[in-house]
């Protein structure tokens, strides 16, 4: 099997439109995928987008509704963000380590997978600062919001500056590109979340005027924050190196992904993105030893082989649907659940379950089953085999649309049952 990513023809389409949102705001590339990407009906969706941007089929009164909705909520907006700055001010203390050294590298982390995908980078000598109030870890010592006085007292007036200045960027591109329900929707996602996003903004800034970094490292991708990161490293001659804590989405951001390098989880997703992404190709980066650093648990190989299934933690029915499938194979397998998942979902449907706390001891030396999942990638930098189980519409669609990175000939493919029993017997018992 080629190492190869050959795009579906409504994949091509959604890609097309991405010249549509050429919004200056860092709200646009999370806004085109909602709109798009991710909804449940792609082909009506990227229909609609063609008629969210005629002017002349827009329905007049809903959005007459949306411009009073929104602006009636300015005032939310602007206490809200008040508030956020003054819990700042009174709760964060002044650390004089973060502003009496002058770092070269900094790392920013905002999620746990993050953390653990950029922990190698400390053998380099990067300092680590968190959004403390998105993501805390006791080995990291330095907040970003951990400010003088002065910059905190600033923030009161900078923040609400800031939060009105999105706010109606973002009322604007949802007025332009309006279409009822994804407009909405989108709205009341993000509207609550503002307050949060341009704090971050006004801190990061802080910190790289201060420290003067020469290198920014991120995990964020396509959103919002990956969007501050991108601009505000940009104007201050910071090089931001983006190493994703996810796997690359297959879809053309309208503002493109950020960092002056941007590392990809596999060689297919660098060819990919070097032809989506002509103007910029030379960023995109696949490095094996970079993604070694990033995925091995460093766990020392072992002969000894497990099946482990990889539930999916918002597919509870296909969970349900693929173990029931396994149990009539009369597979002795394990089974290593989401972290934000619950056993007690299961227990009641299964007897004798077989589970597996640690993520490390689950996808080193196995035999790994998952859905469309990272957990493909990961098991081959841990000496396991890796089998996508592609056992229904939605497995198939999101496996051959979605990500790039899976397309890479190590990661074996189960379109039934029949075909995992037949690629495991291989596996457990090669000839």
């Amino acid at each position: 099997m080629k190492n190869i990513f050959l795009p579906s023809d409504l994949i091509r389409r959604i890609n097309s439109f991405s010249s549509v949102f050429k919004y200056d705001n860092d709200y646009v590339n999370e806004f085109f995928l909602r709109s798009t990407f991710g909804s449940k009906d792609y082909i009506n969706d990227t229909l609609s987008l063609h008629y969210c941007y005629s002017n002349t089929q827009m329905k007049k009164i809903l959005r007459i509704v949306f411009i009073f909705l929104a602006l009636s909520l300015l005032p939310i907006i602007i206490l809200a963000s008040i508030l956020i700055s003054i819990y700042f001010l009174i709760t964060q203390r002044y650390e004089l380590g973060i502003t009496n050294s002058k770092f070269s590298k900094i790392a920013i982390i905002r999620y746990g997978p993050t953390f653990s995908k950029l922990n190698f980078l400390k053998r380099d000598g990067v300092i680590f600062y968190t959004d403390s109030i998105k993501y805390q870890h006791p080995e990291i010592k330095f907040s970003i919001y951990s400010q003088p006085l002065s910059v905190r007292l600033t923030g009161v007036l900078h923040i609400t500056f800031y939060a009105i200045r999105d706010y109606l960027y973002l009322i604007d591109m949802l007025f332009r590109m309006f279409d009822n329900q994804k407009s909405f929707n989108y709205f009341m996602y993000i509207f609550p979340r503002i307050p949060a996003k341009v704090s971050y903004e006004y801190y990061l800034l802080n910190i790289i005027c201060r420290l003067s970094p020469t290198t920014l490292y991120t995990g964020s991708k396509e959103d919002r924050y990956a969007m501050v990161d991108s601009r505000l490293t940009f104007a201050n001659n910071t090089k931001l190196i983006c190493i994703p804590h996810g796997m690359e989405y297959s879809i053309k951001m309208p503002m493109g992904l950020p960092g002056d390098v941007f590392y990809c989880y596999s060689e297919v997703s660098e060819k990919y993105f070097k032809k989506i992404y002509t103007y910029c190709e030379d960023k995109f980066v696949y490095d094996s030893k970079i993604l070694s650093s990033m995925l091995s648990c460093g766990i020392k190989p072992s002969k000894t082989k497990r099946v482990v299934f990889f539930p999916q933690l918002r597919e509870f029915n296909t969970n349900i649907y693929i173990m029931t499938e396994l149990n009539k194979l009369d597979l002795n397998y394990f089974i290593k659940l989401h972290p934000n998942d619950s056993i007690d979902k299961y227990e009641n449907l299964f007897n004798d379950l077989k589970i597996i706390n640690s993520y490390g001891d689950a996808i080193s030396n196995n035999v790994c089953l998952s859905c469309a999942s990272t957990v493909l990638l990961e098991a081959i930098y841990n000496n396991s085999d890796s089998i996508a189980l592609l056992v229904n519409d939605s497995n198939i669609t999101k496996f051959d649309s979605y990500y790039p990175a899976l397309h890479d000939a190590s990661i074996l493919r189960a379109y039934s049952f029949h075909d995992l029993s037949t690629i495991l017997k291989n596996i457990m018992d090669p000839i």
